[in-house]
């Protein structure tokens, strides 16, 4: 449940559009690797991101995903984004969508997520979201509190807690996460719970206990960003390992 859109609202809200640059308009592409333990087969996953920031109080984001591993794929389109409201508050969201194959099983995914923060102190911003998520003919509704601190050494401190309050779909979780907030930054946190599977991005509505370690870093070069990340989801029977490669082009500066 590594979710990284309500860090990203996050650290725009407490640190400023100093945090993404000068690039108004960018573009994020990403391969992944999966593998899993036991005979299960790998696979893969490829992502495009169209990120526009219109002023330095928030930003859009488009996006099309696609992972196949093990007979099943999953097919996305995404669209997000976050806004200030004032200089404390501020409102984020993201939508996305697509079939799910699983042999002959045909279903559709589908996620809705809304977060909104608020500014305590200029280190310290709680945060509360509700996420919708369908898969494989089931749903849930999930509910979340948030805090992230902002520490003097630029490192940003964020716990979650989670659960569901409604559908078929039962899942529980909490999440720790540290991130450098620096030139090279470095991430690493760890999620833990139970859940339906197709919860935490497995094809299976099985209920199973999670953990989630993660575990990455992101490098200028250039004008561009490259990013390297490690996730490592353990369930009672199976491991997924995944590792992510990013790059991040910016594709128009502003004034």
């Amino acid at each position: 449940m590594s979710a990284r859109l309500p860090l990203a609202a996050g650290v725009l809200l407490l640190c400023g559009a100093e945090a993404y640059g000068a690039a108004s308009d960018s573009l994020v592409m990403s391969a992944q690797s999966i593998t899993f333990s036991g005979p299960t087969g790998g696979g893969a996953a490829e992502n495009l991101d169209w990120i526009h920031r219109p002023s330095d109080n928030g930003f859009l984001s488009l996006g099309v995903g696609h992972e196949e591993f093990s007979g099943a794929r999953l097919d996305r389109a995404r669209v997000g984004g976050a806004f200030k409201l004032g200089t404390e508050s501020l409102l984020a969201g993201q939508v996305e969508a697509g079939p799910a194959v699983e042999g002959a099983a045909n279903s559709t995914f589908a996620r809705v997520r809304v977060d909104v923060a608020r500014t305590i102190s200029p280190r310290l911003q709680l945060s509360g979201g509700s996420q919708y998520v369908e898969a494989n003919g089931g749903r849930t509704v999930l509910l979340d509190v948030e805090m992230l601190w902002l520490s003097a050494a630029r490192l940003s401190l964020r716990a979650q807690v989670g659960q569901s309050v409604a559908g078929d779909l039962p899942t529980r979780y909490a999440t720790f996460r540290i991130d450098s907030l620096r030139r090279v930054q470095v991430f690493t946190g760890i999620s833990v719970g139970t859940g339906a599977r197709s919860v935490v991005e497995l094809q299976s509505n099985r209920n199973d206990r999670f953990t989630d370690a993660f575990a990455g870093l992101t490098v200028p070069i250039s004008r561009c960003t490259l990013g390297v990340a490690w996730d490592w989801l353990a369930l009672s029977t199976v491991i997924r390992r995944t590792a992510t490669l990013s790059l991040t082009v910016p594709l128009k500066r502003g004034a």
